[in-house]
């Protein structure tokens, strides 16, 4: 058994380093955005009611939004478009991953060293440590920016679709 002298602790503080906090809520607000704008899409094609749309997509993840607008694109008739919602809800399938990895996660250091920001992902452990890597503020925005450019598309589709379809109450 490794002796605890010798081994690195992860520290991790109630305040996060640095601008932790406010890169990882846009990361949140964002993603919420871009869920909603998934189930209003989906409501636009099938022709739902904002209620009946709330009915029945409450509290779906986001993986379960993407399979059930890929099984309703299949009512869109404009084959270019249907191909522009595959390319979209591909570029949001993948990213989900990513975003639950920064969200759930801790940031904090190894002790002794504050000047080393660590994401540790609790929920991918090798033994006894858990999973971690560098942390910076500057790749929180780097996503940030890749979520935003998901919600400019997925509103630029839901306008188009609205054209289409029209919208419902």
């Amino acid at each position: 058994m490794q002796k605890l002298k010798n081994r690195r602790l992860q520290s991790i503080d109630i305040d996060p380093p640095g601008d932790f906090c406010d890169c990882l809520g846009e990361i949140v607000l964002r993603w919420t955005r871009l869920e909603f704008q998934l189930g209003v899409i989906i409501r636009v094609i099938t022709k739902n009611s904002k209620a009946k749309q709330r009915e029945l997509l409450y509290n779906k993840r986001t993986t379960e939004l993407c399979q059930i607008l890929h099984v309703v694109s299949g009512i869109v008739g404009d084959a270019p478009l249907v191909g522009e919602l595959s390319t979209f809800m591909d570029a949001v399938d993948k990213l989900n991953d990513r975003r639950n990895g920064y969200v759930h996660s801790l940031y904090g250091h190894w002790s002794g060293d504050r000047d080393a920001p660590v994401r540790f992902r609790m929920k991918k452990t090798t033994g006894a440590e858990p999973l971690h890597d560098k942390a910076s503020v500057a790749e929180l925005m780097s996503f940030a920016a890749e979520v935003r450019a998901l919600q400019v598309t997925a509103q630029d589709l839901t306008t188009r679709l609205k054209r289409i379809y029209g919208t419902r109450a």
